[in-house]
């Protein structure tokens, strides 16, 4: 019945359009001809026809490719494809879109205070070592450690970068001062030492003039006994 029918519509000069012919857009997907073909099993050249005079505003060949058009509309937007090869029509399930990028999404990058991965949103890194919190897990850290903030993946590789350039200048700063800081307590020990050194010197020639003045202890101390005998 079908195929008589678009026989016949095919054979007749197209009429003139109606004015309720002017609506939407067939969508029958890139070959409009194989898939009303395929829907209404009538050959190719008569669906093509019909498609052509259903697009002119032919009534009668827009309501006889609607269900045809409607059917496409429909597998579109159940998420799956349709694909045409000669006489078949094969329906696959249409793969879901990858996830639109985010630029907050720190895509192979773990939490380890929650195994939360990827990270999304700011990233924590603890400048020197292989260790990143999310937002959740730094707010709930109470230590010390120098964290540096990551707001977007691009920026990772020249933030951790700048902080370990950071770190090192700073153990470097520090490690000369505790050199320098060395250094002048082993110039404050030495001159300590020198001055110890310069009061013993001067205690020992203090000691040496009060020797120098005192009397030979035999010799004097005969005169001495000399010098009572005789007084007596």
């Amino acid at each position: 019945a079908h195929a008589s029918k678009a026989a016949a519509l095919a054979a007749a000069p197209p009429p003139p359009a109606p004015a309720s012919a002017n609506q939407g857009p067939l969508r029958l997907g890139p070959h409009p001809g194989r898939v009303v073909a395929l829907d209404l099993k009538i050959p190719l050249k008569y669906a093509r026809e019909l498609v052509r005079r259903a697009r002119r505003g032919d009534e009668i060949a827009r309501r006889t490719v609607a269900p045809s058009a409607a059917f496409w509309t429909a597998l579109k937007n159940s998420g799956r494809e349709a694909e045409l090869h000669r006489d078949e029509l094969y329906v696959r399930e249409v793969p879901p879109p990858p996830p639109a990028f985010d630029e907050h999404r720190h895509a192979g990058v773990i939490c380890d205070g929650c195994d939360k991965r990827p990270i999304v949103g700011a990233r924590y890194h603890l400048v020197g070592q292989d260790y990143d919190l999310c937002g959740a897990c730094k707010a709930q850290d109470q230590t010390s450690r120098p964290f540096v903030r990551i707001n977007a993946p691009k920026d990772a590789r020249r933030v951790i970068s700048e902080a370990t350039e950071a770190a090192q200048a700073a153990q470097t700063a520090a490690v000369a001062a505790a050199a320098q800081a060395s250094a002048a307590e082993a110039d404050e020990a030495d001159a300590a030492l020198q001055a110890a050194v310069a009061m013993s010197l001067q205690d020992l020639s203090s000691m040496a003039a009060e020797d120098a003045r005192a009397p030979d202890s035999d010799e004097e101390s005969a005169v001495l006994v000399e010098k009572l005998v005789e007084d007596a």
